[in-house]
């Protein structure tokens, strides 16, 4: 079993820019997460926030699920998550770890 440390950069209030990293047993495999993921949320599924403004411009939050199911997730991208993962257990392991720091546009409020 490999040992995956994933990192997203972006943090606090400016969680919407960033860049993935992923080591897999202590190698940086970065160079493999496609173009259009590297710098983008990864569309894993969970619970997430957004907020707007109501009409007296209190700030108003909503929490809502999106993305794709693990088994799902696995399908999509094994384009590229084969060249990092040797078996499948693996992959989903790699979808958990991402899965962990996945997140959308407007859910840490930094924009407000």
């Amino acid at each position: 079993m490999a040992n995956f440390e994933v990192n997203w950069s972006g943090s606090r209030y400016c969680l919407c820019y960033g860049e993935w990293t992923i080591r897999r047993n202590g190698v940086d495999v970065s160079d493999l997460i496609p173009d259009n993921l590297r710098n983008n949320h990864m569309d894993t599924r969970k619970e997430y926030s957004a907020w707007h403004f109501t009409e007296d411009w209190d700030e108003e939050w909503e929490y809502y699920f999106d993305g794709l199911s693990a088994k799902k997730w696995v399908r999509k991208n094994r384009y590229w998550i084969s060249k990092i993962c040797s078996n499948r257990e693996e992959e989903f392991q790699l979808y958990h770890a991402i899965n962990a720091l996945d997140w959308r546009h407007s859910s840490c409020g930094g924009c407000i």
